[in-house]
C-alpha cells in the first residue's frame, strides 16, 4: 500500500504542450495548483473522489489489486509499489531500496531474531532484506485480494500472509524486534489502534520504523485550497483523509506508550519520484474526454492515480504535504519497571 502513484502505461506515448511546471514563488505556485485543479476538475467529479470510504480495508485492497499491472508497467518491474529516496536529486531504480537500506541499518545494530514488514505490498523490500540477513526471520502480511502473492517461491526466513494490521492477533505479544511500515499507515481507518498492537507485538526494545506521507499542518490550519488539494491528492490513492498531519502522529506514537527516537524530513528526497510520474499524469489529466472514457471503462480506482502525480509534486514543494521517516522504541522491562 502506499503515499506514491501510478497510472497506464499507455498514456507515455506522445507530446502535449501543457506541463505543470513547478514556480518558486509562492503566489506563482498557487496559481499553478489552481490551474491544475481546474483541469483535474474538467476529467473528474473531484466531490465524489473524496466522498469515497478511502479508509475502508475493502477498498484499499481493491485499489491495489485495480493497480498492481500498472504499478509494474510505470512505477517498478522488481515489485516496489513506494517512492524512491534520492538523496542527489536525481532519480535511479536504486533509490527504491533506500527504505530497505534504513531498516538494514537497524538490523546491523539490533541484530534481531524476527522482523515484521506491514503492509507489505509485493513485499519487494522483505524479500530484499531477507536475501541479505539469512539468519533473521522476515514476516511480511498484506490485506487478501490486494497485491501480495503469498504462493511464491520464498527463502527459508521469510514467511508471508495475509492480515490487517488493526488487529494483529495471530502474532504473539512481546516476540517482535523491528517492525515497520512503509507508505501504508496513511491508509489506516484508525491509526492509534494500529500503533497500540505494534506496541504489543514489539519486544522490549524493540523499533517501529515508519515512512510515510503527513500534512505539514492541521486541517483547521489549512487554507481552503490547501485543504481541497491536500484531500484530493490523498482520495485519490484511496487514503483516508481525516488526519494526515505529522504532528497528531507523533502525540499518538506516544500516547501508546513508545518513545519516540529519531525523525528525518525526506519530502525533498522524494520529488525526484513525484516528478518522473507527473509529465505522464498530465498528458493524461489534459484530454478530459479520453480521461473519463477511461474512468466509465476501467475505474476512477486506475485512472484517479493520475490526479496525484500531477498534484503531489506541487503540494510537496508548496509545503502542504510531508515525506518523514519516524523511528520509535518500546521501552525495555528495566526502564518500564522505573516509569
Amino acid at each position: 500500500m502506499s503515499f506514491f502513484v501510478c497510472i497506464f502505461a499507455w498514456v507515455q506515448s506522445g507530446y502535449v504542450s501543457y506541463t505543470f511546471s513547478m514556480q518558486h514563488n509562492s503566489s506563482e505556485q498557487e496559481d499553478e495548483l489552481r490551474q491544475s485543479l481546474r483541469i483535474i476538475e474538467s476529467a473528474f467529479d473531484t466531490n465524489k473522489l473524496i466522498a469515497r470510504k478511502a479508509g475502508d480495508t475493502g477498498l484499499v485492497a481493491k485499489y491495489y489489486r485495480r493497480n498492481k499491472l500498472a504499478y509494474k508497467l510505470v512505477h517498478s518491474k522488481d515489485g516496489f509499489v513506494h517512492m524512491g529516496i534520492s538523496r542527489d536529486s536525481i532519480f535511479k531504480t536504486d533509490d527504491f531500496y533506500e527504505q530497505g537500506r534504513i531498516v538494514q541499518a537497524y538490523i546491523d545494530d539490533m541484530h534481531p531474531v524476527k522482523v515484521l514488514e506491514l503492509a507489505a505490498g509485493k513485499a519487494a523490500t522483505t524479500r530484499y532484506l531477507a536475501a541479505r540477513n539469512p539468519n533473521v526471520h522476515f514476516h511480511g502480511m498484506d490485506l487478501p485480494h490486494g497485491q501480495l502473492d503469498v504462493n511464491t517461491k520464498l527463502p527459508a526466513n521469510l514467511t508471508l500472509g495475509f492480515g490487517d494490521y488493526h488487529d494483529l492477533r495471530d502474532i504473539p505479544s512481546n516476540s517482535v524486534d523491528i517492525v515497520y511500515i512503509i507508505e501504508a499507515l496513511c491508509h489506516a481507518n484508525n491509526r492509534r489502534q494500529v500503533i497500540a498492537e505494534v506496541f504489543r507485538v514489539l519486544k522490549p526494545g524493540g523499533r517501529f520504523i515508519v515512512f510515510d506521507g503527513y500534512t505539514a499542518k492541521p486541517r483547521n490550519a489549512m487554507t481552503d485550497i490547501e485543504r481541497y488539494a491536500s484531500d484530493l491528492t490523498f482520495a485519490s490513492m484511496m487514503v483516508a483523509t481525516s488526519d494526515l498531519y505529522y504532528g497528531n502522529f507523533k502525540d499518538e506514537l506516544v500516547k501508546e506508550h513508545l518513545t519516540f527516537e529519531k525523525e528525518e524530513d525526506l519530502s525533498q528526497y522524494v520529488l525526484p519520484s513525484m516528478k518522473r510520474l507527473e509529465p505522464d499524469s498530465a498528458r493524461f489529466l489534459k484530454h478530459s474526454h479520453i480521461t473519463r472514457l477511461a474512468t466509465k471503462l476501467l475505474s476512477s480506482m486506475l485512472t484517479a492515480t493520475a490526479i496525484a502525480g500531477v498534484l503531489m509534486p506541487i503540494t510537496t514543494e508548496m509545503g502542504i504535504h510531508q515525506y518523514w521517516l519516524t523511528v520509535a522504541r518500546k521501552a525495555s522491562l528495566q526502564k518500564r519497571r522505573s516509569i
